[in-house]
């Protein structure tokens, strides 16, 4: 895979991947548990996981 699954939840990544949110914010607003205590990711960290996610659509 190209992006850290680590990082990011499995249900996060699957959420994410189906609504293909553009930005951070947009992400956030869809799955608030990118931002909760204690599990919060920066807004580069999501930037880069949109970016990536983006790249294995296209790829498809």
């Amino acid at each position: 895979m190209i992006f850290t699954v680590a990082c990011f939840t499995l249900t996060q990544l699957c959420v994410l991947g189906n609504l293909c949110p553009e930005t951070a914010e947009e992400a956030v607003a869809m799955v608030p548990s990118l931002k909760t205590k204690g599990r919060a990711h920066s807004d580069e960290a999501i930037e880069k996981m949109l970016n990536d996610l983006s790249l294995v659509k296209r790829f498809e």
